[in-house]
């Protein structure tokens, strides 16, 4: 249970990863994307498969912050906050894992800084409307042969955005992707884009968490790589 608990943790955060009617093909810079896991296939189906189907993974934005907020079945939380100005984080994970605070400055980012390269192709033909939005195709294959396959827009343009970060060179902004790793393929849909959010997310609650550098998060969770 722990190491599928480990593979299950690290595959969602690998991703290191919407009132629609009335905002619908209209441009937004600042705003919440609510997405779902709406289908897992994994090798055996199983536990790891159970566990992450039903997840959610909230990003909101704004001219001067972003934040990643996760959860997987209510048992491990986890939000990321940025500071698009001086390009500083803040993780705070919670739940049957304790509670853990890691703070990275903008020096520290760019030393760790190590995103992998994509070969990206578009096919405009493969369209589907997702949460209102008319998206298509992109594939992106890094060195390995691994493919990613999103379907993407271009009325959404958070500032300085994880996901254009973590799939560098992408152009428009994904509704949906499709990730395969460790034997397991995880599709993330967006089920809401909204303008309106409380800019309260982006100062969240940090009592009783446990400070510790991203060097010891790594150590004291068996060398996973979360991103920091």
């Amino acid at each position: 249970m722990k190491q599928s608990l480990k593979i299950s943790l690290l595959t969602l955060l690998s991703v290191t990863l919407i009132s629609v009617s009335s905002y619908a093909q209209k441009k937004i810079k600042e705003g919440v994307v609510k997405y779902e896991v709406t289908d897992v296939e994994a090798e055996g189906g199983g536990m790891q498969a159970m566990m992450l189907k039903g997840s959610t993974q909230n990003l909101y934005f704004s001219d001067n912050y972003q934040k990643m907020e996760m959860s997987m079945m209510g048992m491990i939380n986890i939000q990321i906050i940025g500071n698009n100005k001086d390009e500083s984080s803040l993780m705070l994970m919670s739940g049957i894992m304790g509670k853990v605070k890691v703070v990275t400055d903008n020096q520290e980012a760019k030393q760790k800084a190590n995103l992998p390269t994509f070969d990206i192709s578009y096919d405009k033909k493969d369209v589907k409307t997702i949460a209102g939005y008319s998206c298509h195709r992109a594939d992106l294959k890094d060195k390995d042969g691994n493919l990613i396959t999103l379907y993407v827009t271009d009325k959404i343009t958070p500032p300085n955005s994880y996901v254009n970060k973590m799939f560098k060179g992408l152009v428009g902004f994904p509704l949906e992707y499709a990730l395969a790793q460790q034997g397991m393929k995880i599709t993330y849909t967006a089920q809401e884009v909204s303008r309106d959010f409380d800019k309260n997310v982006f100062t969240p609650d940090m009592e009783g968490y446990e400070e510790l550098t991203p060097e010891q998060l790594q150590e004291k969770f068996g060398g996973m790589n979360f991103g920091m």
